[in-house]
């Protein structure tokens, strides 16, 4: 298992645009739906099988519409056929949603979009809104405008990101 993981929990939208279904990130989704729908998708090897690691980065939620420049990464791990995010209250778990994996159709060019993805949900959505809703964070993945520029810095809670431009 790698010390630092490779791969992320992305928030893409499904869509078909007028040929093929794929993923695109949430401002491309715009040109196939007016209210595209947001999902969890993690890559995949191409077996279909989770890799050991993936990172899941959160931000605060202002309630203002907006969220503050404190990204941090969580490490979330595989185990069995699971996926394990261990927070400081809550061990939240996803698992795959469907057989199904589609491919990244849209313009970023993450390293993890080259791969097969598949959609992730929460096994226990109480969980997930206790850890989530008492400390105002949100997920948020490489496709936040910016992501790319970020300087990583090591924190004591997995990695924080800084220079965030939202």
């Amino acid at each position: 298992m790698s010390l630092v993981p490779e791969h992320y929990l992305h928030i893409l939208s499904l869509a078909n645009d007028g040929h093929d279904w794929g993923w695109y990130a949430p401002s491309e989704a715009h040109d196939f739906a007016e209210f595209p729908v947001l999902s969890y998708v993690v890559p995949v090897n191409h077996d279909g099988r989770f890799f050991e690691q993936y990172w899941v980065c959160t931000a605060t939620d202002t309630g203002a519409g907006d969220i503050k420049r404190d990204i941090e990464c969580l490490p979330m791990e595989r185990n069995k056929r699971q996926l394990d995010l261990k927070t400081d209250i809550a061990s939240i778990m996803f698992r795959k949603k469907g057989r199904k994996r589609y491919p990244f159709l849209g313009e970023s060019k993450h390293p993890d979009l080259r791969l097969p993805l598949i959609e992730v949900s929460v096994t226990e959505d109480e969980v997930f809104d206790l850890w989530f809703g008492s400390l105002r964070r949100i997920v948020v993945g490489p496709e936040l405008p910016g992501f790319g520029k970020l300087r990583i810095r090591k924190g004591s809670c997995g990695i924080g990101l800084d220079e965030i431009r939202i």
